[in-house]
């Protein structure tokens, strides 16, 4: 018997709570893993509108966007990601955005 996939896993634990934004960005970053930026891109856009300070999901858009050559794109992400962190009082996690977007957008 098969091993289901982190991906399958995922669509599983959804099944029984769809509104896990935890769960909901695991299953963005497995798109991501596998390639599939369209639809990663999708289910990050879904998940900073269900929780928009989840400033993980506006990181990894921006990255996405930055290495799609989207700078305009993921610029907006990256700085409602800075907003997210800020409005969760996490400096920290804001600085990082602001330094990854900067090295994304340097290479």
């Amino acid at each position: 018997m098969t091993q289901p996939s982190r991906r399958q896993r995922l669509e599983e634990m959804l099944a029984r709570d769809p509104d896990d934004v935890f769960l909901l960005y695991g299953l963005a970053m497995e798109y991501v893993r596998e390639g599939d930026v369209d639809e990663a891109l999708l289910r990050l856009a879904d998940v900073a509108k269900r929780d928009p300070n989840y400033h993980s999901a506006h990181f990894q858009a921006a990255q996405l966007l930055a290495q799609e050559g989207r700078t305009a794109e993921a610029r907006d992400w990256a700085t409602r990601g800075v907003d997210a962190a800020d409005r969760k009082s996490t400096r920290l996690n804001s600085s990082h955005l602001v330094i990854s977007y900067a090295v994304f957008c340097l290479k």
